[in-house]
């Protein structure tokens, strides 16, 4: 069985219809990585833009999908509903008969965002820090990458 909660240790993300969402997959060898960027929300409009940075990665193929939440939730078997944006987490490691015991584990991380769904799964993440003062969230990707 899959487990649905919310994740509340990530900050949330901006709902208003013009945030974005930006991410570039990298390759090292046989590891990969996904820096995904998008905006905060706000408590108040005058507040400068704000978004944050996520780098999921894993030794394996990173798998990625990005659809309607419609389409989404018709992939279940079973009725599901996430009732608004933000980040969900399915945790899949309950033991399976064709996996091996060594395999590391994997998670699946569902950011929910402006009607549509950004899914990855990934071994580990790391949250960095804040990018302030930026037009959208490709120049806020864009900036982290350089002073990485």
């Amino acid at each position: 069985m899959i487990t649905f909660s919310i994740i509340k240790k990530l900050s949330a993300p901006e709902v208003e219809p013009q945030s974005d969402v930006r991410y570039l997959l990298r390759q090292e060898g046989r590891k990969q990585s996904l820096v995904l960027c998008y905006a905060v929300k706000r408590d108040f409009l005058s507040v400068p833009k704000t978004y944050s940075i996520l780098e999921f990665s894993a030794d394996q193929v990173l798998e990625i999908h990005q659809m309607s939440i419609e389409d989404y939730l018709d992939g279940f078997e079973e009725e599901m509903d996430i009732p608004q944006p933000g980040f969900y987490q399915f945790d899949t490691d309950e033991p399976d008969e064709t996996s091996d015991a060594d395999e590391d584990e994997t998670d699946v991380l569902v950011l929910v965002i402006s009607g549509s769904v950004f899914e990855v799964t990934y071994q580990t993440f790391e949250q960095h820090e804040d990018t302030y003062h930026c037009a959208n969230a490709e120049q806020a990707l864009i900036q982290y990458l350089s002073a990485d």
